[in-house]
Parts: C-alpha cells; sequence; structure tokens
C-alpha cells in the first residue's frame, strides 16, 4: 500500500500513476522535438550550389544562367516544388549577384 499522509491509496493506483507520468513525457518530448512553426522558408539546398534566384519556369531560368556563363559564372539551374532555382558556386556567389543585378535589374532576384 501506498500512504500518503493519512490517506492510503491501494495497488490499483500505481498504474495511473505510471501513465500520467509517461504520458507528460511524450506531451513534452512531442513539443521538445517538433519543428518550429515561425521559421522562415529556406530555398532547398542544392548541395555545394548556392541559390542565387527563383523563377517561374525553367526557361527563363536557363536563359539567366546561360547569360551568366557566358560572363565565366558557373551558373546551373535547378527545381523543386514547381519552382525553378539559379544557381552558383558558393565562392562566385557575390560575383553572381552583380552579374544578376546588371542583367535583370535591382530587386528581381
Amino acid at each position: 500500500m501506498v500512504s500518503f499522509g493519512s490517506a492510503s491509496l491501494g495497488w490499483w493506483f500505481l498504474p495511473f500513476v505510471i501513465f500520467g507520468v509517461l504520458g507528460v513525457l511524450m506531451l513534452l518530448t512531442r513539443w521538445t522535438f517538433s519543428p518550429a512553426k515561425r521559421a522562415p522558408a529556406q530555398p532547398p539546398r542544392f548541395g555545394l550550389l548556392e541559390t542565387l534566384a527563383e523563377y517561374p519556369t525553367a526557361e527563363k531560368a536557363e536563359v539567366t544562367a546561360h547569360r551568366l556563363r557566358v560572363q565565366g559564372i558557373k551558373a546551373s539551374t535547378g527545381h523543386h516544388g514547381g519552382k525553378h532555382y539559379l544557381l552558383v558556386w558558393r565562392n562566385q556567389s557575390e560575383l553572381g549577384k552583380v552579374a544578376l543585378a546588371r542583367i535583370d535589374g535591382p530587386g528581381k532576384a
């Protein structure tokens, strides 16, 4: 028997305590390991390439990538979730942003 002060409880009380503690632990771990709801949307990762711009069509992304390649910047395209991305190597990211601003105009990327 379990005694709490003047009240004594039988053996049937122990399973309720155990399930209660397990329930609290499950809720605590669910809250702890759930993804953040207000995290900003990040473009998908494409390995070592960095996303420079997002385009609605594959043709526009490919034309812009070709224009960057003509200027000597190693550019590629990728797609994910119906969106098309202009990709460059990380070490050419700043150079690509400057060239993209000249091609598309500031604020387009």
